[in-house]
């Protein structure tokens, strides 16, 4: 973990090393520090997540729009950008309606 502010660093979890300065700088100087050194190509693990990723959002597009209920709120937030006119702030928040669904 990097901070700036050293009484920060490991507060809210343990944390295996502790380097406190700017993060900016901390992070060009271990960039640095890696120049020259061989660069693996991605690995199955990234592969497997991009699946999962890709599975997910076929799903989510899948349920667009097909009347289910309760309504998909994460594809309904998805699809903000795309009916706003401007600039604007979309705010959603769990809870129940007045029947006590979820919404």
């Amino acid at each position: 973990m990097a901070d700036v502010a050293g009484d920060t660093i490991g507060h809210n979890r343990a944390v295996d090393v502790g380097l406190v300065g700017d993060v900016g700088i901390i992070a060009r100087q271990l960039a640095a520090s890696l120049k020259g050194l061989p660069v693996r190509e991605p690995m199955a693990w990234l592969d497997r997540l991009r699946s999962i990723e890709s599975a997910k959002r076929a799903k989510l597009d899948s349920e667009a729009g097909a009347g289910l209920r309760p309504v998909n709120a994460p594809r309904l937030g998805g699809g903000g950008d795309r009916c706003m006119i401007g600039e604007g702030t979309v705010e959603g928040s769990g809870g129940k309606d007045p029947r006590g669904r979820a919404v």
